[in-house]
């Protein structure tokens, strides 16, 4: 019952027939003359400009919406690719039965990565671990995926890892972008938030006006009457 009484206070309808019966009783108590029922026109004009802003914003956040949602939609997928990436490296160094290279062969590279490999193995496990913590943001998970490998298992890089640490940038910029477009200044969003009580005060203030000019036919007619 508090809540009905409440949304029936804040309604814009309650806003227009208060105006409705504020000015009717300032029509016909004050009886202003022409000059200053010529007047309202400006304000209720004024109170119609302001009040379009509402319905013109209502179109464009369509657009907004839609762009919105696409930018995120691409970082999640981004995201979604860096800690799939990282998942495979974990597994393809930890899981994969590495045998020990010959000594003869004349690539001293495939050694180290032998020798190294638990070092590897304990990184990206922990990478792995890192970016799949519940609660990060995806700037938090692109800055741990980020993280430099350490110098003792540079010889177990994943360029894949670069490359989607480098899409998920990209696409965390055109997301930031892309909100950073559509946001609003105070001012605009105090004048969408009271745009519908200001159309009824518009209303409000043209129905007044074509009952003050009607009082004034009235009384002119009278008064013709008068002298005939």
């Amino acid at each position: 019952m508090i809540k009905i009484s409440k949304n029936i206070i804040e309604s814009p309808f309650t806003t227009l027939f208060v105006a409705l019966a504020i000015s009717h009783i300032y029509i016909y108590v004050k009886k202003p003359s022409a000059r200053f029922l010529k007047k309202i026109d400006y304000w209720w004009l004024g109170f119609t400009s302001l009040a379009l802003f509402g319905a013109i914003d209502k179109q464009n956040q369509l657009f907004a919406d839609g762009d919105i949602a696409l930018s995120k939609s691409r970082l999640r997928a981004s995201i979604s690719e860096l800690k799939r990436e990282i998942s495979f490296q974990n597994h393809y160094v930890c899981d994969t039965h590495w045998l020990a290279p010959p000594y003869s062969i004349p690539d001293p590279s495939s050694i180290v990565r032998y020798k190294t490999r638990d070092e590897a193995c304990a990184w990206y496990k922990r990478l792995d671990e890192s970016v799949s913590k519940a609660g990060l943001s995806d700037k938090e998970i692109i800055d741990i995926s980020n993280h430099p490998i350490p110098e003792q298992i540079s010889e177990w890089p994943d360029d894949n890892i670069k490359t989607a640490i480098n899409e998920a940038k990209k696409e965390l910029t055109f997301r930031d972008d892309t909100l950073s477009s559509y946001e609003k200044s105070i001012l605009y969003k105090c004048v969408l938030l009271f745009s519908p009580y200001l159309l009824a005060l518009a209303l409000a203030l043209r129905i007044a006006k074509v009952s003050g000019e009607l009082r004034l036919d009235t009384a002119k007619k009278k008064t013709d009457n008068r002298q005939l």
